[in-house]
């Protein structure tokens, strides 16, 4: 009897099958184990051929084992039908257990397609399938004692070479007793033992050990900090004139998060990191009206891919690609702006030859000193940073010796100087500014306002939030340069002034570079973002052409962050998160990540760490002060006039502030009989923004379930998280440890136990209308509060806020208006010019006096060039001096 099998060219192979099989296969009860005698050898190499037999599916096995070693492929399982399930359809045919198969196909792992049956907002999953034919099919001989070739393809469709085929999944792959040895290696190392760096070879990759020396790049080259590598770089572009960036990586504190068991040195920096020429990749301009830019990226694939070893101690090369296609030669290589970059060194000596000898001089002593290959276009640069920085020189010079007379002697007026003793900016805080920072030390506003206004100086204000949750100034600094030292050094001068700094439990900063320094110089506090300023952030990010998102995507995202800010725990944060993770926009995932995604805890209500504010935050507030310093700005065009009008807007900002303090402080006037009633209590001892707080969680406490009773003073409470154990005056739960202000576990245990709701001890001191009312200036004015308010009464005009006083001013000069309209033509020219300078002097900070003249109808203007007094009631003085002259003259 003769079978044939298939053959990939559409041949055939006869197979020989002994007379005894016949006679095998018609004993159905009992089958009889016969040897199968065959011309075919049983192969000992891995290439294939059609018809080759196997007496066992482990031979099968390594014959495929043999095969992908070879030729750097891979296969996985496809089809089979296994022995038994064959004995179920063909009761009378034997088959040997060692087969284990009556039929099996081995495919490439690159076989078939992958096709998505998600919706449009749903990814593009990554996968290996990329219609790749090979495969083996293998299937049983008709006496059922061996497996043969039956049809083979090893043609493939993709690249195969040794460094992907190491790189798969099923290759990095470590059996159990590797998994156990590394295990128990891992736990040697963090208790410091020393024999770790020996036993961790075994379960490494075949890399090179040699760590090398030269800029030469070899494959498997390894590396025992980042910083060899970047001197490898550095040596690799100095010998071939080529230069690199960092086009992609995931540090080692990603990575931890990712596989917290994974043991990685702090000292790779990375897990893995790809370098790239410079011109790698292809610019894409998407400007419809400004002409084609100039790129550098003209599609370079030259770069180095570096990932850390499986003992996680070392960096190795895992790849690279020298090839560049353009040239690259000394000349051009010098030329590099990231090459003709002077340091702050090689700056100060070329700012000092500008002003001496001139861009010429300036141009030769460079080439000559530094050796770099300077343009004239750099040094016209420095001469005009060089004019910047004496312009900033000047104006810091000019608000220093104008604040010297002004202010008294408590106040801080300081230039204030980094580590290489160079000028940053200049620091102001009066002494109203310290008093009230160490009323309220608890939560500090940094904003950086006025970035471009006409001092060419960056203005950064910092805010306290009061008892009433209202916004004061409490310090002010100017930076000639917005980057990270100059900063730096602001916040530590802010901590000279300021000892009660470690009370600091909340800074609220923007999404820039300065949050990093925040974190650094006050540990003790924990980081916030504002809600409006992240999703407004975010909404002008996904808006950018590079995301390439259409309107309708916008809108999607943008909502998924608003539920993504709102998530009130970590799980219900993650399911919104998977949310997005599933969409097809891996250019905002991509985004996400990298911006969002890890500083979560800073921004997200529910993660935040603490919480020291009783409402939301308030952009509209926050947005009222950044306007009013902004409007400082316009028309100030000197340093003088901008110190000014500076002063002005915090002193108006003061007048709000105390005009709400007299109005709260009189609603709340003490009582001689007061009720007993629970919330009479709080009310006579409360802030109103506490009150409507505390009243809010009483409300909240009937919901709380007690579970045990524990001691007199102590119970079990089932919480959304988990079961606490909370006393009659303390409670571990975020609110009460930021507050310290009654939450609803607190009122739900003093209800079971039967104790009073209102108990100052439970209380912080901060929120109580007694310590407000001491630490506001009316107190600090007069001891009689009764008194202080019909004093501000009798002084209605400097408690008005700037609204009110623009109301106050249009109604007037509407009148002037409609009179001066109404005015005989040879009159109105003179009116006309008589107000217009009325307005000037007002712009320009000065007097103005105007006498009206008996038996004329023209109005004559003198213009006093002295400035209005800042003490109100100096003003008020004079004003009313002025009026009794006046009087006296009249008469």
């Amino acid at each position: 009897m003769h079978v044939k099998a298939a053959s990939p060219r559409g041949g055939a192979v006869q197979l020989q099958v002994p007379k005894g099989e016949m006679a095998s296969r018609s004993k159905a009860a009992n089958p009889c184990p016969m040897e199968e005698t065959s011309h075919v050898r049983i192969p000992t190499s891995s290439k294939p051929q059609v018809g080759m037999k196997f007496n066992s599916y482990l031979e099968v096995e390594r014959f495929i084992r043999e095969h992908e070693e070879a030729n750097y492929v891979k296969f996985k399982k496809l089809d089979c039908r296994t022995v038994e399930c064959s004995r179920k359809r063909a009761p009378k045919r034997y088959l040997s257990d060692k087969l284990q198969y009556a039929t099996v196909t081995l495919s490439c792992i690159h076989q078939g397609q992958f096709k998505s049956k998600s919706t449009k907002l749903q990814p593009k999953l990554e996968t290996q399938r990329m219609g790749c034919q090979a495969k083996f099919r293998f299937s049983a001989t008709p006496s059922g004692m061996q497996l043969y070739l039956a049809d083979f393809i090893t043609q493939h469709n993709h690249p195969h070479d040794e460094a992907s085929y190491r790189g798969l999944p099923q290759k990095r792959k470590v059996n159990d007793q590797e998994r156990e040895e590394s295990f128990k290696l891992l736990q040697k190392r963090k208790r410091g033992s020393a024999q770790t760096e020996e036993n961790l070879h075994a379960m490494e990759e075949t890399l090179s050990d040699h760590i090398p020396n030269s800029s030469k790049p070899q494959v498997g080259m390894k590396f025992s900090s980042y910083d060899e590598v970047e001197r490898f770089i550095q040596e690799h572009e100095e010998a071939n004139y080529v230069k690199f960036r960092k086009l992609d990586c995931r540090t080692v504190e990603s990575n931890r998060k990712r596989m917290p068991k994974r043991y990685l040195s702090d000292e790779l920096r990375y897990a893995t990191v790809t370098f790239s020429c410079i011109h790698h990749g292809q610019y894409a301009s998407q400007s419809r009206v400004r002409h084609r830019q100039k790129s550098r990226r003209i599609g370079c694939q030259a770069k180095f891919r570096f990932a850390a070893t499986p003992s996680g101690k070392q960096l190795y090369l895992a790849d690279f690609v020298t090839q560049h296609n353009h040239p690259h030669d000394e000349a051009s290589f010098r030329s590099l702006p990231q090459k003709r970059k002077l340091n702050d060194q090689e700056r100060e000596e070329a700012f000092k030859i500008l002003q001496k000898k001139g861009r010429r001089a300036t141009l030769k002593h460079l080439q000559e000193a530094t050796g770099k290959a300077v343009t004239t276009r750099d040094v016209h640069n420095l001469a005009a940073a060089s004019r910047q920085n004496s312009l900033c020189y000047t104006n810091i010079k000019a608000i220093l010796d104008y604040l010297s007379q002004v202010e008294e002697q408590t106040s801080v007026i300081e230039v204030v100087t980094n580590a290489d003793e160079r000028v940053v900016g200049i620091y102001y805080q009066d002494r109203e500014m310290i008093r009230v920072y160490a009323s309220f030390p608890h939560y500090l506003v940094v904003d950086a306002t006025c970035k471009n206004n006409s001092l060419q100086m960056p203005l950064y204000v910092i805010l306290v939030e009061d008892s009433n949750c209202e916004y004061e100034i409490v310090a002010l600094f100017f930076l000639i340069a917005s980057n990270e030292e100059s900063f730096r050094a602001m916040m530590r001068r802010f901590k000279e002034n300021n000892p009660i700094w470690p009370c600091l439990q909340v800074i609220m900063a923007d999404k820039d570079n300065s949050t990093k320094i925040l974190v650094d110089e006050f540990p003790c506090a924990s980081l916030q973002m504002c809600l409006s300023q992240v999703l407004r952030k975010f909404k002008q990010d996904t808006s950018k052409k590079q995301l390439g998102l259409q309107k309708e995507e916008e809108a999607f995202c943008e909502k998924l962050m608003r539920k993504l800010a709102a998530s009130k725990s970590e799980a219900v944060y993650m399911e919104i998160y998977k949310q997005l993770l599933n969409t097809e926009l891996q250019t905002v995932i991509k985004y996400y990540n990298t911006t969002w995604h890890n500083n979560r805890q800073e921004w997200v209500e529910g993660l935040k760490s603490r919480s020291v504010t009783l409402k939301k935050e308030d952009p509209e507030k926050l947005k009222a002060v950044s306007e009013k310093l902004v409007a400082v700005f316009k028309n100030s065009p000197t340093s003088k006039k901008v110190m000014t009008n500076l002063k002005r807007e915090v002193e108006s900002l003061r007048e709000e502030r105390d005009k709400t303090a007299a109005a709260l402080l009189a609603e709340n006037a003490p009582i001689t009989n007061p009720d007993n009633t629970t919330v009479s209590k709080f009310q006579q001892y409360l802030t109103p923004c506490a009150l409507k707080y505390v009243l809010r969680q009483l409300k909240l406490s009937w919901k709380v379930k007690v579970k045990a009773d524990i001691d007199n003073k102590s119970m079990t409470i089932t919480s959304s998280k988990d079961n606490m154990i909370v006393c009659v005056d303390s409670c571990p739960c975020r609110l009460w440890q930021s507050l310290c202000l009654p939450c609803s576990h607190i009122f739900a245990v003093r209800r079971t136990k039967g104790l009073p709701f209102f108990a100052k001890a439970v209380i912080g001191s901060r929120w109580s209308l007694e310590y407000y009312r001491s630490c506001s200036r009316l107190s600090a004015q007069n001891t009689d509060t009764a008194q202080s308010i019909d004093a501000l009464q009798r002084q209605r005009l400097r408690l008005l806020s700037r609204h009110e006083k623009y109301i106050r001013v249009s109604k007037i000069t509407k009148q002037l208006a409609t009179v001066m309209s109404e005015a005989p033509a040879e009159q109105f020219a003179s009116q006309l010019e008589a107000v217009q300078k009325v307005l000037t002097c007002f712009q320009n900070g000065s007097s103005v006096n105007i006498m009206e003249e008996v038996g004329q109808h023209a109005i004559d203007t003198e213009v006093i060039t002295e400035s209005f007094p800042y003490q109100e009631d100096v003003r008020m003085e004079s004003l009313q001096e002025t009026h009794t002259q006046d009087e006296q003259t009249t008469a």
